[in-house]
């Protein structure tokens, strides 16, 4: 039931895309971000890149119905990548200039650097959810005082880049 109210909640982030509080007339995204005590939401979709082996990432668009239509989505112009470093699990997400690390919560082991829910309990089975803890390394959010986390709702395929296919990405920035 939990994995339920995750993928719900991400889904509805998902649906109104980029999301700025509604009491607040700033545009977090122009200029240089103020660290406050506001979450800046950035949510895109995700495909796996064959040309770069990693994952392209998209604006997210979707119906009236609040669906997705992957094959529209193809078409879109890529705004960013996801690199993923199983072998040395280093990640890293690059949305326009901005880039993100994801760092371990224990240092001394770096396969605490994510951590996947997967649907039933059931290793390898989709839909599942990677959530990894990430800060701004360059662009428009490094210096400003924030970190956050990134979370991958996957759709289907395995562990590989090319089996991990496509889903949609949230990541919450918060001031520290």
């Amino acid at each position: 039931m939990r994995f339920l109210a995750v993928v719900a909640i991400a889904v509805s982030v998902a649906i109104v895309g980029y999301a700025a509080p509604v009491a607040k007339s700033q545009e977090p995204l122009s200029g240089t971000p103020v660290a406050s005590g506001d979450v800046i939401t950035l949510v895109m979709w995700y495909e796996y890149d064959p040309g770069s082996d990693n994952l392209a990432l998209r604006h997210l668009q979707t119906g009236a119905d609040g669906g997705v239509n992957p094959a529209e989505l193809a078409d879109g112009p890529v705004v960013g990548h996801a690199v993923f470093d199983v072998e040395n699990n280093g990640w890293t997400i690059e949305v326009g200039d901005s880039k993100f690390e994801a760092y371990p919560l224990d240092p001394d082991n770096s396969a605490s650097t994510y951590q996947w829910l997967w649907f039933n309990g059931e290793n390898d089975r989709r839909p599942a959810t990677l959530v990894m803890q990430i800060q701004p390394t360059s662009g428009r959010f490094a210096g400003s005082n924030v970190e956050g986390m990134a979370t991958f709702a996957s759709r289907s395929g395995g562990n590989s880049a090319e089996q991990f296919a496509s889903g949609v990405l949230v990541i919450l920035l918060r001031p520290r």
